[in-house]
């Protein structure tokens, strides 16, 4: 046997649902491996605090396996500069960046699981520095799946669920008081989330950051359907928004109604499916561990395959963008593809997608 890892784990950027799932899998195949494991509190904040928990057994409650949100808490960098009264632009000369570089070299981990989504690796991707002599390995968790080069992430399922348990609650208010609901999704500038909740929640009309519609042409769709009530799903990062839609629709003699799924999305019981892809991941982050691999992410390819790909590889695919948060820097994201099944399916269902 080798010699005895000290694995440190972060969850950054914003919550979902399997987060806890995914400690969990990381403690047990730690456990089989004789490895230590280290839980960074709330992200990116506890290398500058210090705070950090022995993570196994004893100490991770097995009632939390199947809730959202993270054990470890998760906490974005803006908000970490915000309590310090520190800038973040990007750069390497500011004391936050000097502060996390400390940090992370005070916690003398041999190895650091991030679990994070697109805005995370593109900050790993932009100071590789700070882990420099610790193999650092990437799972990518994300309601909005926007990250590159993985056919799913840890919390996109149970998001999925989610959302279409929210239209599920007002759909028969909808019909039963005729109005049109239309229902803003998270996504950020992916449709991902968007398409596929309202695809099971049987959404009249999705509105997606991809595709050009006009407002003109969805208030077309609803008159066309003959109905005086429906479901509309609204993509966050979509120029049409809710409130406009709505408004449209009121002036066009229907009675429409902006409504927003919000953090609902981000909540619930894990469902099945996130908990094994936690388990996957979770799993071959430590295979590649134990083969030598750093700077890298765990994925599911595009042959449904549990793999890895190079974080500057994984970057490089994507759009990039100017990150919203921290000036001087770009993130990366994935966004719905023209060949992507469920377009597909939308289309042969009626469905307007613009």
């Amino acid at each position: 046997m080798g010699k005895r890892k000290r694995v440190a784990v972060l969850t950054t950027g914003g919550d979902c649902s399997g987060l806890n799932s995914t400690l969990f899998s990381l403690i047990r195949a730690c456990e089989v491996r004789n490895w230590e494991l280290v839980g960074i509190m709330n992200g990116t904040d506890g290398f500058i605090t210090g705070e950090n928990i022995p993570l196994n057994r004893e100490t991770f409650p097995y009632s939390a396996i199947n809730m959202a949100g993270s054990f470890i808490g998760s906490v974005v960098y803006k908000d970490v500069c915000a309590r310090k009264e520190m800038t973040w632009d990007g750069s390497k000369t500011t004391p936050v960046y000097f502060k996390l570089k400390e940090g992370i070299a005070k916690i003398k981990a041999d190895c650091v699981v991030m679990i994070g989504g697109n805005g995370s690796v593109s900050w790993l991707h932009s100071a590789p520095e700070l882990f420099a002599g610790m193999q650092t390995v990437y799972i990518p968790k994300t309601i909005d799946m926007d990250v590159p080069m993985t056919k799913n992430t840890v919390g996109f399922n149970t998001a999925v669920n989610q959302l279409s348990l929210y239209i599920d609650g007002i759909a028969q208010s909808a019909r039963s008081h005729r109005r049109w609901f239309v229902v803003k999704a998270m996504g950020r500038n992916s449709g991902h989330l968007a398409l596929r909740g309202g695809m099971a929640a049987g959404a009249d009309a999705i509105i997606l950051p991809e595709i050009d519609v006009q407002l003109r042409d969805l208030v077309s769709f609803v008159k066309g359907t003959g109905r005086s009530f429906g479901i509309i799903v609204v993509a966050e990062g979509s120029d049409l928004k809710v409130e406009e839609i709505a408004a449209a629709l009121e002036g066009a003699g229907f009675q429409g109604r902006a409504c927003n799924a919000d953090y609902f999305q981000r909540g619930g019981i894990s469902v099945a499916s996130d908990r094994l892809l936690a388990a996957e991941f979770a799993t071959a982050a430590l295979d590649a561990l134990d083969r030598g691999e750093t700077m890298v992410m765990v994925r599911r390819d595009e042959t449904s395959e549990i793999t890895t790909v190079g974080i500057d590889e994984l970057y490089d695919a994507g759009i990039t963008t100017n990150d919203p948060n921290v000036s001087n820097m770009t993130v990366t994201y994935d966004v719905v593809s023209e060949d992507d099944p469920f377009l597909k399916a939308a289309r042969g269902l009626g469905v307007f997608l613009g």
